[in-house]
């Protein structure tokens, strides 16, 4: 028998878990990578399925972002049953590690009662959490929260505060919420330039799953606010979010995770 032969017989011989390293034994960090790829479709080809099951495996190795994305796959039912339950014990894991967006996550479904009993006060403790962690999902649930009077006193100051500082991420819902704010005069002196200019903002950015009445409804609230200024206003304020726009253009693409 010659060599060549019998390198490949001995190569035969030996289990495949000792010909090469195996996919289990990646990091969690790799795994999650994985996750990603199958999930947005990176390599060519988007499969959900494909995708939890490596976020699963690098979730039961401890990775944070793994565990949030998992939850959130149990919780909408990608790639795996529905089940809120699951998916809150993952997203639980997840804020146990300071997830900001996991907390959010946690609160959202508190407030609508998914897999737990639904309870406002707790939905924005779960708000805060991760609004005090610099999470702008958090921080405008937590400001809607407070415009509405759900599980806190209502306090248009406050929703003021934590819709100017997600929309300073760049998070378009709350960009149009504060331009309601600015436009009704809550929390604030009424004042249709500040109102026009989030309002512009938010058309601008992508606002994920927003229904088409929606967008309507989003163009509609900026032309009201531009019938109440002149000519000269209204110019300068779209150079100025023009400006902004094309500053913050690094965070103004979000991701609906």
């Amino acid at each position: 028998m010659n060599r060549a032969a019998a390198l490949v017989l001995l190569a035969l011989a030996i289990p495949a878990s000792s010909q090469a390293p195996r996919l289990e034994s990646k990091s969690a960090t790799v795994q999650y990578e994985i996750g990603e790829d199958y999930y947005y479709g990176k390599n060519g080809v988007q499969d959900f399925v494909q995708a939890a099951d490596w976020y699963t495996r690098s979730a039961k190795n401890g990775y944070a972002q793994a565990q949030y994305s998992l939850g959130f796959m149990y919780r909408f039912g990608q790639g795996v049953p529905q089940d809120y339950i699951e998916g809150l014990r993952w997203l639980k894991l997840a804020a146990a590690q300071n997830h900001p967006s996991a907390e959010a996550e946690i609160g959202q479904m508190y407030k609508f009662g998914l897999g737990v009993t639904q309870d406002d006060a707790v939905a924005v403790s779960w708000y805060k959490k991760s609004a005090n962690h610099g999470d702008a999902r958090g921080e405008c649930d937590l400001a809607f929260a407070y415009q509405e009077g759900e599980g806190v006193p209502q306090d248009y100051v406050q929703a003021m505060r934590w819709y100017r500082k997600s929309a300073e991420q760049g998070f378009g819902a709350s960009m149009w919420n504060l331009g309601t704010l600015y436009s009704a005069g809550w929390g604030t002196p009424q004042n249709f330039v500040e109102a026009y200019f989030w309002y512009d903002l938010a058309v601008s950015v992508k606002i994920e799953n927003l229904a088409t009445k929606d967008r309507i409804k989003l163009s509609d609230d900026r032309d009201q606010a531009a019938s109440h200024l002149s000519s000269t206003a209204l110019v300068q304020t779209q150079e100025r979010a023009k400006k902004w726009f094309d500053t913050h253009i690094a965070i103004a693409d979000q991701d609906s995770r």
